[in-house]
């Protein structure tokens, strides 16, 4: 009977956490998403600023290029700005806190 009842307590218990653990992992992701665009944003203004080079045309096509890394100009030819690769679900992941514009890849904080 007690090997029943304990039983029981630890699936009441299990059931109650996989609600909680699943909030956690989703939570993760959108925190790895945002520190992402981030990163992608400072490197595209770092890399703008340095007199880099880079098609913005869509999100892609720029990640591509600073994937490789590109090189600033003048005071800045001997500088190269690279981001990690990232793959198809990340930049999935990226594009809603991130904008184009012609000044740059610009993170949106209020997504």
């Amino acid at each position: 009977m007690e090997i029943l009842i304990v039983i029981s307590v630890m699936g009441i218990m299990s059931a109650l956490s996989i609600p909680v653990l699943a909030n956690v992992s989703r939570k993760a992701q959108i925190n790895k998403n945002q520190r992402n665009a981030q990163a992608l944003s400072a490197a595209t203004g770092a890399a703008l600023a340095a007199g880099a080079n880079i098609d913005l045309s869509t999100l892609e096509t720029a990640i591509t290029q600073l994937k490789v890394g590109v090189q600033g100009s003048a005071t800045f030819n001997k500088s190269t700005f690279k981001v990690a690769p990232f793959n198809t679900s990340e930049i999935e992941g990226i594009r809603p806190y991130v904008s184009i514009s012609s000044n740059g890849i610009n993170y949106n904080s209020s997504n």
